[in-house]
């Protein structure tokens, strides 16, 4: 279960650690939330940032997901999608609004983890972003 501990009883996470889109448009269309937070204040953009499921995403913030959440740690999705290499998601999170400069609690931002990862496309996405 790792990354996804205590997460039952959801059915938005759970359509998300199952990558289940049809369950993610039910779960949607019936009215649940899809900024619930979950284990460690983790919401299911959380979740799909960090499994690189970028349709998924986009699905998320189609339906009002909120693009800069932070954990209990601080970190955002912005923080997981650029720890996973996903320029994707890094993209379509820079899209919807997302805070490339928001402060984790160890002290790292997206755009600085962009750095130390050595990857010229999401760090330009990053620093095209500021807001």
């Amino acid at each position: 279960m790792g990354y996804f501990q205590s997460e039952t009883g959801n059915p938005v996470t759970e359509a998300v650690r199952r990558n289940d889109q049809s369950g993610l448009v039910i779960a949607i269309a019936g009215g649940v939330d899809v900024n619930m937070r979950g284990y460690r204040g983790r919401t299911a953009l959380h979740y799909a940032a960090a499994l690189k499921q970028s349709t998924i995403v986009s699905m998320l913030l189609s339906a009002g997901a909120f693009p800069s959440p932070a954990d209990d740690d601080g970190f955002t999705p912005l923080h997981r999608a650029v720890q996973h290499r996903s320029v994707e998601i890094v993209e379509a999170l820079v899209r919807a609004g997302a805070d490339p400069f928001k402060l984790a609690h160890d002290g790292s931002t997206p755009i600085s983890r962009a750095e130390s990862s050595g990857d010229p496309r999401m760090l330009t996405l990053l620093w095209r972003a500021r807001h």
